[in-house]
């Protein structure tokens, strides 16, 4: 990793001289990307050298985003690789000091938690709360650890139900969670985990079009969040849906709706229908995904697909090359993975 020194500044933390990763929760290295620096530039990745600055979280200067985002990422880590075979799935993977005792022992995601919660305060100056809930979530069904359910129990901020499920937003991924330990007969004597169960199901039924404030659609039934970048939010959505299809499936339960129950299939047909209308069954008959298909959009603003493959022309693009070669070309983008 390439330093790159920026003056100090109380909300990003301080920089961070040494290329080798630290690994404790009071000093939690987040890799940060350059953004004004980037945008600047028109480049495919194998030809960046833009700086990448380390910066780190401690008492002082805390991240309860980060440190919880950690945290939830290593507890769910830890689930994933606990159920693959130990010799074949772990070992590469092994190798790493982190990885293993991640798995084995718990160590860094409980201690990120306990630091998030200590030292509140987000990277961006307020409190990641979803970010919290989503960490304890994970290190409850990672730990069984009865610590982190009294947490979600005693929060005094469920989410309510959600308009959406995004990077930014995890409070129906927190909802999901929860809902999944109540449904597996888990959690029950803590009274106050019953609404995070209550609100993920109406967020399902909102985007199913059965609830009391339905997400909009448009005229060929995708649904509808924002003129930006919407199948974000679909996509999302349907990863929620499909989840609770499987956690209900597993339970044995359905969704009851006020017009009547919803059974698991119900709610991976409707996923089928978003996904189908995504992949081409639309009116225009085009696939939203590049290299799907016959017919999917052409000029994506992409950098890595707007410029040939590096294995085609391996000359460098310097960083504003990239612009006069590639960008305001009028012609379709030649770099793209074509689904068979």
């Amino acid at each position: 990793m390439e330093n790159y020194q920026l003056p100090w500044t109380p909300s990003s933390g301080g920089p961070i001289t040494s290329s080798k990763p630290i690994l404790s929760p009071m000093f939690y290295m987040e890799k940060l990307e350059m953004v004004i620096l980037i945008i600047k530039c028109w480049q495919r990745p194998e030809d960046m050298t833009t700086p990448r600055t380390s910066y780190k979280i401690d008492e002082q200067h805390p991240g309860s985003d980060l440190a919880g985002e950690t945290a939830a990422a290593f507890a769910a880590a830890s689930l994933s690789f606990s159920r693959s075979n130990p010799i074949e799935d772990w070992e590469a993977f092994e190798s790493s000091p982190l990885t293993k005792r991640t798995i084995d022992k718990f160590p860094y995601d409980m201690q990120l938690f306990d630091f998030a919660t200590k030292f509140p305060g987000q990277y961006q100056n307020s409190i990641g709360v979803d970010e919290l809930l989503w960490a304890a979530a994970w290190l409850e069904r990672a730990t069984q650890d009865k610590t982190y359910a009294e947490y979600l129990n005693q929060s005094s901020n469920s989410g309510g139900t959600r308009s959406m499920l995004s990077w930014d937003d995890k409070y129906v991924g927190v909802q999901v969670l929860v809902a999944n330990s109540l449904l597996e007969g888990k959690l029950s004597k803590y009274g106050n985990l019953g609404q995070y169960k209550n609100n993920a199901e109406q967020f399902i039924r909102n985007c199913i079009q059965k609830g009391s404030s339905n997400v909009p659609r448009t005229g060929g039934e995708l649904l509808w969040w924002s003129y930006w970048n919407n199948l974000q939010y679909v996509t999302s959505a349907l990863f929620g849906i499909t989840t609770y299809a499987d956690i209900l499936t597993s339970t044995h339960n359905s969704l009851q709706c006020p017009a009547g129950s919803v059974t698991p299939h119900d709610l991976i047909r409707f996923a089928q229908t978003q996904v189908d209308y995504m992949l081409g069954l639309n009116m225009k008959n085009l696939s939203y995904m590049v290299g799907f298909g016959s017919n999917y959009p052409q000029k994506v603003h992409h950098r890595g697909s707007s410029i040939v493959s590096i294995k085609k022309d391996p000359t460098p693009l310097t960083c504003e090359q990239g612009f006069s070669s590639w960008y305001d070309k009028d012609a379709p983008n030649p770099n793209i993975l074509e689904v068979q």
